[in-house]
């Protein structure tokens, strides 16, 4: 049995999925605000999987934005991230060799986002890149757009209901 020590650096904003052969990962972030793991596995081949998750991909993105902005009071009390207005994605795919060694340790690290370029460098020995890249979702765009719109209609709707409701409780 072989140990696997995965630490993710630079990634402190971003909303990441780690998995490992398909199993999700539960990455814990230590006193320096990166992602660590230790997985212990019999495999001679462990793929890791790095990818964004953003809220706005999923079926009921709308409601569930609109219940989250509304239970917040209108986003006053909101303590989720903001979204990605730029509708960045990263995704990278990586094998790791675990033939030889008991314990080994790999290091990924977020690199600036750049359209086409890669999205993480890997520290590290037997290490096989599959896919590494950063794009812009242009679904993820429009969805934060349409849902910032909404939030302003909203406010709007509050601002004119309150100013209603004064002018007409004035004798």
């Amino acid at each position: 049995m072989g140990t696997l020590n995965i630490a993710i650096t630079g990634a402190q904003r971003l909303p990441l999925r780690v998995t490992a052969d398909g199993a999700p990962l539960g990455m814990t972030r230590n006193r320096h605000g990166n992602l660590t793991y230790s997985l212990q596995t019999q495999a001679q081949r462990v793929k890791l999987c790095i990818e964004t998750v953003h809220e706005l991909r999923s079926p009921l993105w709308f409601f569930a934005s609109l219940f989250f902005f509304l239970i917040s009071v209108f986003g006053i009390f909101d303590v989720r991230r903001p979204y990605d207005k730029k509708g960045r994605t990263m995704r990278a795919v990586f094998w790791v060799d675990m033939v030889g060694a008991p314990e080994k340790s790999v290091r990924f690290a977020a690199l600036p986002f750049r359209e086409g370029a890669q999205s993480f460098g890997a520290d590290g020995t037997g290490i096989a890149q599959e896919e590494n890249v950063a794009a812009t979702d242009a679904v993820l765009r429009r969805r934060a757009r349409a849902m910032t719109a909404v939030k302003i209609m909203l406010w709007a709707a509050l601002i004119i209901g309150i100013v209603a409701g004064a002018l007409t409780s004035l004798p």
